[in-house]
């Protein structure tokens, strides 16, 4: 059987970009900076990802495109039987991470349906915000149905297809992931107190960068990329041999960083 490919450049690049860009970068990282000294410890995750992530992210893609196979087949014919046992330590990996991503994915799906119940414009303090997710939670099949709900939206997008599936929603989906984010930002900036935040980012405060800063740093570079999951060596697997990669994976990284 022919293997898929993506239908453009602009497509890899949205897709490998809807992967990288989630809860690392929108929920763990703002807390992960503020734990951890401001902007010395992004000084030293973007260090990190500079000379670790980036490269690991690079050849985890080149990986794919060669062999053309899921990430056990690809180990295997690279690097013979006992690193196709690996490639499958990869996928039992994304396996896991997926058990979280959509746990939380359907919550954010709940959240939504409760932001258009108009159920989350009344709260004047943040306890009344965290008793309300309490209350939800309480209720099993609130969790559960938005998550069943979200895992066979997932199935759908999937059984499309690469082109028409991941990368046709990918395109859609994440420019309006940036609007929202951009949005947000102008937001933030306008609330009280947005210059002592603005303030914390600029001015590092190097006491706080522990060893656990540092390695919290280094697990961040893995993390924001989707690195040792085996899913940057399936999506560059549906590229095309003559693809260059250093061109496709560049921009991706470049739109992971920016947010």
């Amino acid at each position: 059987m022919r293997r898929a490919h993506w239908g453009s450049r602009l497509g890899f690049i949205l897709v490998v970009a809807g992967s990288a860009v989630g809860l690392a970068n929108i929920w763990k990282f703002p807390y992960t900076v503020g734990r951890y000294g401001g902007a010395a410890f992004i000084a030293v995750y973007l260090l990190a990802l500079l000379l670790i992530g980036i490269p690991v992210f690079i050849s985890e893609v080149l990986i794919g495109r060669n062999a053309q196979s899921s990430p056990r087949g690809a180990f295997a014919k690279l690097g013979g039987r006992a690193w196709g046992h690996m490639g499958v330590v990869t996928v039992i990996t994304g396996f896991l991470v997926s058990a979280f991503y959509c746990t939380v994915a359907g919550w954010v799906l709940g959240y939504l349906v409760e932001a258009f119940r108009g159920n989350l414009t009344h709260f004047d303090n943040v306890l009344e915000a965290h008793s309300h997710f309490d209350s939800l939670l309480a209720n099993p099949w609130w969790g559960i149905s938005f998550h069943g709900a979200f895992m066979l939206l997932s199935m759908g997008v999937l059984y499309m297809g690469v082109r028409a599936g991941i990368e046709r929603f990918s395109k859609i989906l994440m420019p309006v992931l940036f609007v929202l984010l951009l949005v947000l930002v102008l937001r933030g900036l306008t609330m009280p107190g947005a210059e002592l935040g603005l303030r914390y980012l600029i001015e590092p405060d190097w006491s706080s960068l522990t060893p656990k800063a540092i390695l919290a740093a280094l697990g961040q570079a893995f993390f924001t990329m989707s690195l040792g999951q085996g899913t940057m060596v399936t999506y560059g697997s549906y590229m095309r041999s003559r693809e260059n990669v250093l061109a496709s994976c560049f921009p991706a990284v470049i739109m992971d960083t920016l947010v």
